[in-house]
């Protein structure tokens, strides 16, 4: 079933020192996302994937965005963590619980993410992993139908992201990921769209599990 329907006719942004002159950043990009997949938007920093998410999830006004079912209940995980420092592990999560939800769920989620115990920790005790996987359990308290994922491994050490790749492996929900690592793809993605030019536009789209992909998409 198709949850996403993208047919983006293009998006301009203001042009540097030029008032009231506008330069294109993405030309016209059209894909569809299907229920449980996890797409990987892949590309080089700057190339206006997080402004593509954005309009995606209404953030920016735009054209070309459907949810045929209806708009989801859509949650975020940047790469700035975001966390309140003068509010606990857990309080920073209650703050993405529902209406009706229950804090009694935060502590078994942060087991999940490794971070049994850490519920009255101040976020100036976390490292930059604890606290990624910190700001993943907020956006899973939320109840999302899809998750956003904006370079969240970004900058971490090898150990800390494959600890959250698998964090994120375990939670199979509809997934939009931006990235410009290679390796997200490969741990995390069933589908890549590879996202370059200037304006930007699709270069080509993948299979994640597809033989030789890493030398296809330098090809490209």
């Amino acid at each position: 079933m198709t949850v996403l329907r993208v047919d983006l006719p293009g998006y301009a942004i203001p042009s540097p020192g030029a008032a009231g002159r506008t330069q294109p950043l993405l030309g016209p990009i059209g894909f569809e996302v299907a229920a449980g997949e996890t797409v990987a938007l892949f590309g080089p920093s700057g190339c206006g994937k997080t402004t593509l998410l954005k309009l995606i999830d209404g953030l920016i006004p735009g054209t070309g965005i459907t949810w045929p079912s209806g708009k989801p209940r859509t949650a975020w995980v940047f790469q700035e963590p975001s966390l309140l420092p003068w509010r606990s592990v857990a309080d920073n999560i209650a703050l993405a619980l529902p209406a009706a939800g229950d804090r009694a769920i935060i502590p078994a989620l942060l087991d999940s993410l490794g971070l049994a115990g850490w519920g009255d920790a101040f976020p100036n005790r976390l490292s930059l992993g604890m606290a990624r996987r910190v700001a993943v359990a907020r956006a899973l308290a939320a109840a999302p139908d899809v998750l956003l994922l904006d370079e969240p491994l970004a900058s971490l050490d090898a150990a800390a992201a494959q600890g959250l790749r698998a964090v994120l492996r375990r939670h199979r929900l509809t997934t939009l990921l931006v990235t410009h690592d290679f390796a997200d793809v490969a741990a995390l993605a069933d589908r890549v769209i590879v996202l370059g030019g200037n304006p930007t536009v699709i270069r080509g789209v993948f299979d994640a599990w597809a033989p030789g992909l890493a030398e296809r998409i330098a090809a490209l």
